[in-house]
């Protein structure tokens, strides 16, 4: 009979505020707009802002309100195991309010997904990159988003219709920052010159990457308008500031009104400053021509296009290399953010504030030569002199006179990420969030007037969460309360409701375990030292030197009267539980202390002590790869267990007393018997070293945790492996197993501590494998995928490089979705054929014997699973098309062969007559006309059945048409109509408020 166990669930991760493989974001959300989350405290009745911090919390995406600390929501896809590592808001250049606008948010595995405040779920999810995403941006309407990937692709999709538009190619290294420019709206708020030609009024994407090259892509054409080597070193970060042309002094004036200034930043201390004038660049994308035409044509080019050219250069302060450069979307201000503590806050001038600047230095300077007695053309020397110098009226503008160092926020640790305020108020201070790479959300005011305390921390989020490994875990005797330990302290925690109870300072805790009544903590430091903490109070009651040396191990002994410690000195200690009376403020009170008892000397370093839980035997782990186990009453030895390469780090023994586990740093597990020391089993358990095994109490079942950051489960009896668990991005330091193994806690390097919950749903290893099997053969695939063929780099015969591939090509992915899509959609069309055929038989029987017709022919039961078996075959299929993500539509269509092309054609053709999903029907016929154009034209018997098509659905979107335009009217009518009504400012300019009388 075939063994069947108990699945364990992923229930989430808890102790992280911000994981670092991501930035955070600030962002001002309605408090209508989410849900029922407690906002700030406003006038009763009105929409309040919460400023709120969405911060990366490995898969899952976390809200924090800045000013309680608290949780507001969490961003979690069950369908998702990747890690968060990138984060954007959509945001106006026009309008910096992101109170309803979506938060697009990449992935590890190259998924993007884009969601809103409040909401449970994605609204929608992009799957295009093979790698992670390094880089988001959203342009000024929040309809297009553009996303940048460590495959070295950049992806634009279109949010509305939830499909890619193209995918860009030409970097040769991972993108590093995306930002869009649309000039068609920065004309409408600039005078237009009558000589302005048509491609200013263009689409751009620009790019860079840690190739060193700054891209330009033409949005309307779909192709690279311009490269630029933009440094010597990988560029880490680009921006365009929000003010453009002559009205930030940035460029000549016989330049174009339509200029916007780029800002770069590399490894070394140079921040460079471009200008890009889409009116140098030509009318039309470049074409690929033959040998012979390129050269006539090269020869025929009396010079060369350059929209992207460098104005100027400022130094940073910091010599370390720039992680973000960032401007104010409405303050003129930039921070720019280097790989230490500090963030750079520089003030953008104006031309008029540098002329006056200009003009203050210059009087200065006569000023001081009228007080020497020198004449005016007597040299000064100094900087006032230079600027003198050039104080000239049409002197070109330095980029240190534009940018000016306002102050530098001076954070308490190596700063991850940092975000600006979206939408401040007038007279408020910058407020800055700063995203830690010690996982705490810290929250700044800065005031750069002010001398003495430019800028003041308002708050930090430090409570839910360790700033370093999580290297103890530890579970009450109830499993109700978890006790995490690491370098700084330890934290109590919830087991239900995951949410920190305490937090104690403490010694660098390497194991910890509750004192009988769970009233009491104990806790062994890496200084040897062993810690009594009295959990009602929240303090420590006596710190014990235990060890001279790091006290890796401790257990509370089975009659619950005392413990055992093990340390690096060689010595396995014993002590016993007792009350001791004190006097506090005058009143004799007792409290907990430890009493050595006795001392066992070991010949090498202890790692590990372990019971039996009947209390007669205890193991010890020594440096020298054995296991020595003792009889507890005499300490008389018992048994040697040897046979690791590598020390043992952990081992347990079974609640029946029969077997012992060892886990090692070789990583191999060893299961022995503890009646005569054999060896029942050795396997290599994981690919790293295993820090943690125990087992589950009345079985045989092992959980162990390594350092390859997988957690699995192993059946002790047959000797395999149950289930593998791979949540944690890091090392697995602590395992912590509930009484009857209903809940498994890990710790890891991460900082987080994730849940395993026990199910009723049962797990045939069979299937298990199986299913290991699958993902291990698509990841294989999706890594073999890409690569390029052997010799493919190989130059040719007269030295050239081989030519490269588009730089323009399909902005889709297969993935596991979209094949089971394809196969959904061929299981439908082979339902309706079979429906079809069934209706053609019984209508010709009926026409045979009219008199005594046969009855309708039985539907097929994927109709009837619907629970509607009057559905017909056609509403059928139209309802499996409708429920495919629309993302994935057209990569699901490639799976279809051919052949079933005319039935699909069909099937179309019903839903146009009647009228169903006529944008559906147009996205379908669009892609396979573009697609398989030259095989659908070879068809002739599709000629009459597209005509039909043809003729109706275009009269079909018409009416859709109608619709869209008739509620996009109504929608800017009862806009304008609330903004009249409330006063709303649009443009810089308050709207004249309505009297009704």
């Amino acid at each position: 009979m075939v063994k069947t166990y108990l699945r364990y669930s992923d229930g989430g991760s808890f102790g992280v505020i911000a994981s670092t493989a991501s930035n955070a974001v600030y962002a001002t959300l309605s408090s209508t707009g989410l849900n029922g989350s407690v906002a700030e405290n406003g006038p009763s009745g009105t929409n309040s802002l919460t400023h709120t911090a969405i911060a990366p919390a490995l898969e899952d995406v976390v809200g924090w309100n800045l000013k309680t600390g608290t949780k507001l929501f969490t961003w979690h896809d069950p369908e998702n195991r990747a890690e968060v590592t990138c984060i954007a808001a959509a945001t106006s250049l026009n309008s910096s309010d992101r109170t309803e606008s979506p938060f697009a948010v990449g992935y590890s595995d190259g998924a993007v997904r884009l969601w809103l405040p409040g909401h449970v779920a994605p609204l929608v999810t992009f799957n295009g990159h093979r790698a992670a995403i390094t880089a988001l941006s959203f342009d000024s309407k929040a309809t297009r988003l553009a996303s940048g990937s460590a495959d070295t692709d950049v992806i634009v999709w279109d949010i509305v219709s939830e499909t890619g538009i193209c995918r860009f190619r030409g970097h040769k290294n991972a993108i590093t920052a995306l930002r869009f420019v649309d000039f068609s709206e920065i004309s409408s708020a600039q005078t237009i010159e009558e000589s302005s030609t048509p491609k200013s009024s263009g689409e751009y994407l620009i790019s860079t990457a840690k190739d060193s090259l700054m891209k330009v892509w033409d949005l309307s054409t779909k192709h690279c308008a311009e490269t630029v080597i933009a440094h010597r070193n990988e560029v880490w970060s680009m921006d365009v500031l929000p003010g453009v042309g002559v009205e930030s002094g940035l460029t000549s004036s016989d330049s174009s009104s339509l200029t916007v200034t780029i800002l770069t930043a590399s490894v070394d201390a140079e921040v460079k400053v471009w200008t890009f004038d889409p009116t140098q660049l030509p009318d039309i994308a470049p074409k690929p021509l033959e040998a012979d035409e390129a050269q006539d044509a090269a020869d025929d080019v009396p010079t060369t296009f350059q929209s992207v050219k460098l104005w100027s250069s400022f130094l940073r302060q910091s010599k370390d290399r720039c992680i973000s450069l960032l401007s104010h979307r409405t303050l003129p201000y930039l921070g720019i953010q280097s790989a230490d503590k500090s963030i750079e806050l520089y003030r953008i001038r104006s031309l008029d504030e540098v002329e006056k600047t200009r003009a203050r230095k210059k009087r200065r300077v006569r000023e001081k030569e009228k007080k020497k007695g020198k004449k005016s053309s007597a040299p000064v020397d100094g900087d006032d002199a230079m600027d003198v110098d050039d104080a000239g009226a049409n002197a070109p503008i330095r980029a240190d006179e534009m940018f000016t160092l306002a102050t530098v926020v001076r954070a308490n640790a190596k700063v991850r990420s940092f975000d600006f305020e979206p939408n401040p108020s007038g007279s408020s201070p910058v407020k800055i969030l700063v995203h830690l790479s010690n996982n705490v959300l810290e929250w700044y005011n800065v005031i750069p007037s002010a001398k003495e305390e430019p800028f003041e921390l308002v708050s930090a989020i430090d409570h839910s969460g360790h700033r370093a490994d999580v290297r103890s875990l530890a579970l009450s005797s109830d499993d109700t309360v978890v006790l995490s330990g690491s370098n700084h302290g330890i934290k109590l925690w919830n087991a239900k409701t995951r949410e920190c109870i305490r937090s104690i300072p403490s010694g660098y805790a390497l194991c910890s375990a509750f004192v009988p009544g769970n009233k009491h903590a104990l806790i062994g430091t890496k200084g040897g030292h062993l810690e009594i903490f009295d959990l009602t109070s929240s303090e420590m009651i006596e710190s014990i030197e235990a060890h001279t040396g790091a006290l890796w191990s401790l257990q509370v002994r089975p009659d619950k009267k005392g413990i055992v410690t093990g340390g690096a000195d060689k010595d396995v200690k014993f002590w016993d539980f007792q009350l001791v009376e004190e006097e506090v403020d005058g009143k004799p009170t007792r409290r907990l202390t430890l009493v050595h008892m006795r001392t066992l000397r070991m010949a090498d370093d202890v790692l590990s002590v372990r019971y039996s839980p009947d209390q007669r035997l205890i193991a010890v782990a020594l440096l020298d790869s054995t296991v020595k186990i003792f009889y507890h009453d005499t300490l008389k030895f018992f048994l040697s267990l040897y046979g690791h390469k590598l020390p043992v780090l952990s081992m347990d023994i079974s609640s029946d007393n029969s077997i012992i586990a060892t886990a090692s740093a070789d990583k191999t597990i060893k299961v022995w018997g503890l009646d005569f020391g054999d060896c029942h089993k050795s396997f290599v358990a994981h690919s790293e070293s295993v820090m943690n095994c125990q087992f589950v109490w009345g079985t045989h079942y092992l959980w162990s945790a390594s350092k390859d950051g997988t957690v699995k489960e192993w059946d002790c009896d047959k000797y395999q492996q149950i289930q593998k668990h791979e949540g944690h991005r890091g090392e697995v330091w602590a395992l912590a197993v509930g009484r009857y193994g209903n809940l498994i806690f890990t710790g890891s390097h991460d900082r987080s501590i994730r849940v395993l919950e026990k199910t009723d749903e049962q797990l045939f290893l069979e299937e298990e494998r199986e299913r290991e099997l699958e993902d291990l053969y698509d990841t294989v695939n999706d890594d073999q995928r890409y690569n390029r063929a052997i010799g493919s780099l190989v130059p040719n015969e007269d030295g050239s490089l081989p030519v490269e591939e588009d730089n323009v090509a399909a902005p889709g992915k297969k993935t596991k979705e979209t094949l089971k899509a394809g196969e959904r959609m061929i299981e439908a069309l082979d339902v309706y054929s079979e429906e079809r055929e069934k209706e053609l038989q019984h209508q010709k029987a009926v026409k045979a014997n009219p008199t005594n017709p046969p009855p309708p022919p039985p539907r097929s039961p994927y109709i009837v699973a619907t629970g509607d078996p009057d559905m017909s075959a056609d509403r059928y299929v139209l309802r499996v098309f409708e429920r495919i993500r629309q993302a994935d539509l057209e990569e699901a269509l490639l799976v279809l062969p051919l052949s079933k092309l005319p039935i699909l054609i069909d099937v179309i053709s019903r839903w146009v007559t009647k009228g169903w999903n006529s944008v559906l029907c147009s996205r379908i016929l669009t892609y396979y006309s573009n697609t398989h154009f030259n095989q659908v034209t070879a068809m002739g018997s599709l000629r009459i059945p597209l005509e039909t098509v043809r003729r109706k659905l275009r009269s079909n979107l018409e009416v859709h048409k109608t619709i869209v335009g008739f509620n996009l009217a109504a929608i800017r009518f009862a806009l304008r109509d609330s903004d009249d009504f409330t006063g709303t400012k649009k443009q810089g300019k308050p709207r004249k408020r309505l009297v009704f009388i």
